[in-house]
């Protein structure tokens, strides 16, 4: 399974190839990245974190809102 997911290195490329074309087409300076992921490992969230991104933990989102958060989550996102 661990073949079909980008490595951090490659991810990182990419975010800075968005952050440049921001800054070179529109002048915005895109500060921060927010990683989203279901992916248990804190390992690897370490070397997300070593990226300077910032994550959103949802631990305890189901417990606060219940078991339909995730539609409500889903539609405010759009």
């Amino acid at each position: 399974m661990e073949e079909c997911f980008a490595p951090l290195p490659v991810i990182a490329r990419r975010v800075q190839e968005v952050k440049d074309e921001l800054r070179e087409r529109k002048g915005i300076i895109a500060e921060h990245v927010i990683m989203t992921s279901d992916e248990p490992d804190p390992a690897w969230w370490e070397d997300v974190a070593k990226h300077g991104w910032l994550r959103i933990d949802h631990s305890t989102t189901d417990a606060f809102y219940g078991d339909w958060w995730v539609t409500f989550l889903s539609f405010s996102l759009y």
